[in-house]
């Protein structure tokens, strides 16, 4: 695993950066890609701008994102977002490992729901109170 604390990575192919994405209107998500082109940076990475718009659809229904192979070679992410009293984004928590090691158990749903229980508890404590995702 090549990320480091404080690096930065392509909004698009990553899951914290498609949490993110997906809260924007999609306008707005085409303006950047027309600014931004979607470099393949491995076989799993979206580089359709449709396909993209798709899973940032999928995103926002389930609540969280998911980078499967798409930033790095035999990685996978999950991201769920922070919101505030408001109900605005105040950033997002995420969880890496290796596809191998999320991908062998039985419990590959586990670290999903724990992250997702972490957002809404860290949400809770900045004062959002959504009951439809809680």
């Amino acid at each position: 695993m090549i990320s480091r604390i404080g690096s930065r990575a392509p909004a698009y192919c990553t899951a914290v950066g498609k949490a993110l994405l997906s809260e924007l209107p999609t306008e707005q998500v085409l303006e950047l890609l027309k600014r931004i082109p979607l470099e393949k940076r491995t076989e799993m990475t979206i580089t359709d701008p449709i396909k993209l718009l798709e899973e940032l659809r999928i995103t926002k229904e389930r609540g969280y994102a998911v980078d499967n192979e798409e930033h790095e070679e035999g990685i996978k992410c999950y991201a769920a977002l922070i919101r505030d009293y408001g109900g605005d984004v105040a950033g997002a928590i995420s969880i890496t490992g290796l596809c191998r090691e999320f991908d062998r158990t039985e419990e590959l749903k586990k670290p999903r729901t724990t992250l997702i229980k972490i957002a809404a508890e860290i949400s809770r404590a900045l004062g959002y109170a959504n009951k439809e995702r809680d």
